[in-house]
C-alpha cells in the first residue's frame, strides 16, 4: 500500500470511531446529515413529438442527506438548453430554452437496496427561438413559457456511487406554452405532450 493510501485509510478509520463515539455521547435525536455535491452532471433531454434529443450542458447539484432515514434534498442548477430542429420538417430552426426549478429536488437513497428516487419540477421557458435563415431574429416574445411545471420522477438506471458516477432517468409530460407570440400555437404543436425522457448523470 502507498504511503498515502495509508494515511487515508488511517484517517478514516480515525473518522469512524469519532463518529462513533460522538454518536454515543449525543442525544438521539441528533440526526446525521451530509452535504453532497455534483459539480459534472451532464445528460440529455428525448423530447417525443419531434424526436429531437437536447443535450443537458455540465450543471451541478448540491444536496444534503439525511442517514437516519436515507431522505435527500437539493437544488440543481442547469445552464440553458440549446435545441435544434426542423419546424414542420421544413425550416431548420436553433431554440434557446430554460429549465426555470419549482423548489427543490426531493427523494430517498437506500443504498442497501441499491436504489434512488428521487423527484424534480421545473417549468419551460422558451429565451429565444430564431430561425437559421435569420439568425439574429427572436421570434418569440420575452413571457414565452410552458403553461404549468413539468414533474419528473427520477430512478437511477446504475449502480449508486456518491463519490463518483450515478445515472438517473425519468418521463415527463411538456405542457401547453403560453404568451410566445406567433410561435404559440406551433410550439405546442411540435413539443407539448407526454412520453419524454430525462436523462442526468450525477458526477464529481
Amino acid at each position: 500500500m502507498r504511503p498515502i493510501a495509508r494515511v487515508s485509510t488511517a484517517f478514516l478509520a480515525c473518522l469512524l470511531v469519532s463518529v462513533s463515539l460522538a454518536g454515543l455521547s449525543q442525544p438521539a435525536q441528533a440526526d446525521p446529515k451530509f452535504p453532497l455535491f455534483w459539480g459534472n452532471v451532464t445528460g440529455a433531454t428525448i423530447l417525443a413529438k419531434p424526436k429531437v434529443t437536447v443535450p443537458v450542458p455540465k450543471s451541478t447539484f448540491g444536496a444534503v442527506i439525511d442517514l437516519a432515514d436515507g431522505s435527500i434534498t437539493g437544488d440543481i442548477a442547469v445552464p440553458d438548453l440549446t435545441m435544434k430542429m426542423k419546424a414542420l420538417n421544413l425550416l431548420p430552426i436553433t431554440a434557446t430554452i430554460r429549465l426555470v426549478p419549482n423548489g427543490q429536488t426531493a427523494g430517498k437513497v437506500d443504498l442497501a437496496a441499491g436504489k434512488i428516487q428521487a423527484t424534480t419540477s421545473f417549468t419551460i421557458k422558451v429565451v429565444r427561438v430564431v430561425s437559421d435563415l435569420t439568425p439574429k431574429l427572436n421570434l418569440v416574445t420575452a413571457g414565452c413559457t410552458a403553461s404549468g411545471p413539468s414533474t419528473v420522477p427520477l430512478y437511477n438506471t446504475g449502480p449508486i456511487n456518491l463519490g463518483g458516477s450515478t445515472p438517473l432517468e425519468g418521463i415527463y409530460e411538456v405542457p401547453s406554452f403560453k404568451n410566445c407570440g406567433i410561435l404559440t400555437l406551433l410550439l405546442t404543436h411540435l413539443i407539448s405532450g407526454p412520453g419524454n425522457t430525462l436523462q442526468i448523470n450525477l458526477a464529481n
